[in-house]
């Protein structure tokens, strides 16, 4: 416990938002947003600052809705990674380029 407490940093009133630690989760779609949530709620609990969460269009409004302390980015589009995509090879990569980009 003692070997712990030197890793945590002292907060004092000049520390500001982020300072702390920041924390990016990457996951979730229309129908599985639970994951993405509780672990970027758990980063939050255990201390960090901020707490993204870069998700898919889909998804975002129902987390964002979940708890107004994570910061929701929608960074791709649910539907070039569904399992009936009609989807070619190529726009699967140009879509994962741009979620890159964005991030």
């Amino acid at each position: 416990v003692i070997g712990l407490k030197n890793l945590i940093p002292k907060v004092d009133k000049f520390t500001y938002k982020g300072e702390m630690g920041k924390i990016g989760v990457l996951g979730g779609s229309e129908y599985f947003s639970g994951a993405p949530y509780f672990s970027a709620l758990s980063s939050l609990k255990a201390g960090s600052d901020l707490s993204y969460v870069f998700t898919s269009d889909t998804a975002a409004p129902t987390i964002k809705s979940y708890n107004p302390e994570l910061m929701v980015v929608p960074v791709y589009k649910s539907k070039y990674f569904d399992n009936d995509c009609k989807c070619t090879d190529e726009d699967k990569k140009m879509a994962v380029r741009q979620m890159i980009d964005r991030t």
